[in-house]
């Protein structure tokens, strides 16, 4: 495996995992539990694990990021950038559910993150078609992993507290802010966030069919919190396109994003 200076500097990221464990009353040692079965699951693997490290840092180091979570306004602006992301302007970050949106506008992610909440057979298939697979193991999403694991390729596992040998933590939380702390361990030049929206409404993608509760805005006001933090402790350049403000973001129309955007894959 690659040096451990791209995990999260876990004195920091210990304090943080604590209070929202407490605040959603997680139960931290299942939490641990699954770590250590990723562990055992991907000790076989570690030759891949590292090539995976080492494309992810091709794929993002000093490059353009954009990163989609699952708001409301997600397929509206996927919609209005379509062209410019066709064309490889950027890495693509989806978290979970947002595979699905890409996917069905012919454009397949370069990276998801995930914990297996969003519509499956998607992240199958998108996994197929060569994208990583950074999958989240913790104490409540066992059954799918153990379910849909077979059938997933290019998969690089993560943890929320301690990793391990074979398990990473590069920080982070819910799928969308995780995939901004990915974009920072990796040295993303700029990061762009859709449908980012961190507001009071579940966007449509976000756990199909599953939970979209009390504890889901919860969550989603942590994963605001901690990239307000992220932002201004990396010092990334980030744009927003979503109308909530998130403070150290710089709020973009659809039309100065791919302005932003053109200009290919290459240093920002």
């Amino acid at each position: 495996m690659q040096p451990r200076d791209l995990d999260v500097d876990q004195v920091y990221w210990s304090r943080i995992y604590r209070d929202i464990a407490s605040t959603l009353d997680l139960d931290q040692e299942k939490d641990r539990k699954a770590t250590s079965r990723a562990n055992e699951l991907f000790m076989s693997r570690g030759d891949e694990l590292t090539e995976l490290i080492e494309y992810l840092g091709a794929l993002i180091s000093g490059n353009r990021v954009v990163i989609f979570g699952c708001g409301p306004s997600l397929d509206q602006h996927v919609t209005e950038l379509h062209s410019t992301l066709l064309k490889g302007a950027a890495t693509l970050i989806a978290a979970d559910g947002a595979t699905s949106a890409l996917l069905e506008s012919g454009i397949v992610p370069d990276v998801i993150v995930t914990d297996l909440d969003g519509k499956i057979p998607d992240i199958v298939t998108a996994s197929r078609k060569g994208a990583i697979i950074m999958l989240h193991f913790h104490g409540d999403n066992q059954e799918p992993i153990a379910m849909y694991l077979p059938a997933l390729e290019n998969v690089l596992p993560l943890t929320q507290n301690e990793p391990t040998e074979f398990v990473r933590n590069f920080g982070g939380f819910t799928d969308g802010d995780k995939c901004l702390f990915i974009a920072v361990a990796f040295g993303a030049a700029m990061a762009m966030l859709v449908g980012m929206d961190f507001g009071d409404v579940v966007g449509p993608r976000s756990s199909p069919g599953g939970d979209a509760g009390s504890d889901k805005i919860k969550k989603l006001e942590i994963g605001r919190g901690l990239c307000q933090e992220l932002i201004h402790r990396s010092g990334l350049d980030v744009y927003t396109l979503s109308r909530r403000a998130l403070e150290g973001a710089q709020n973009i129309s659809p039309c100065d994003a791919n302005k932003r955007l053109e200009g290919g894959h290459q240093n920002a």
